[in-house]
């Protein structure tokens, strides 16, 4: 047995001899002891992990990542549970379970859906390339600026100045008094303005 980047890799030739044990413990409708599901386990996600690096044809290593991969996903669960964690509530929090992992991943995807622009951008992208999608994004996120600018600039400006009414009693003014218009704009005034 060679080990490669932490991975047990088998020989072609115990590949072969394990072969048949593959499909037979794959096919095996009848009780396994809890060991021996545990191995099989174990030596199907070793072959998953594993397949790639086999030197065979691509028919031959879709067949045994596919019954290897139909026997993870039955028996992944039947680990973690004891036989009387086996009834109807625990089958309906399973579904529960899985429903909700289907609804969040929902919501994320459709959250992604209401990003301004999203799929145009991934469309000019595809034909583009990435740097012309990141000019895009680019845009997107200035536009972005702009709405937060704007909003603030409506929030804190705009609106106390609106509720504000009449005159300020502090005497504070807004506008250039009338004899001082005339000099308002000479480079003195605006040079020695308080």
């Amino acid at each position: 047995m060679i080990r490669r980047f932490g991975i047990d890799i088998v020989s072609i030739e115990s590949w072969a001899l394990c072969l048949p044990t593959i499909d037979t413990a794959v096919s095996i409708e009848e009780e396994e002891t809890p060991e021996e599901v545990k191995e099989n386990m174990r030596l199907n996600k070793q072959i998953i992990e594993t397949i790639k690096l086999q030197p065979w044809r691509m028919k031959k290593k879709y067949k045994i990542l596919r019954k290897a991969k139909t026997y993870v996903r039955k028996h992944e669960g039947e680990l973690a549970q004891s036989k009387r964690s086996k009834d109807v509530f625990a089958k309906y929090t399973l579904l529960w379970s899985r429903g909700w992992n289907r609804f969040k991943r929902e919501v994320a995807n459709f959250m992604v859906m209401l990003t301004p622009w999203e799929m145009r951008i991934k469309r000019i992208e595809s034909h583009f390339g990435s740097v012309v999608a990141s000019y895009f994004t680019f845009l997107r996120w200035v536009f972005w600026i702009n709405c937060f600018i704007s909003a603030f600039v409506c929030c804190f400006l705009m609106v106390p100045e609106v509720l504000r009414g009449a005159e300020d009693p502090t005497g504070m003014r807004k506008e250039i008094e009338s004899e001082e218009k005339e000099s308002a704009l000479n480079l003195k005034n605006i040079w020695d303005f308080e």
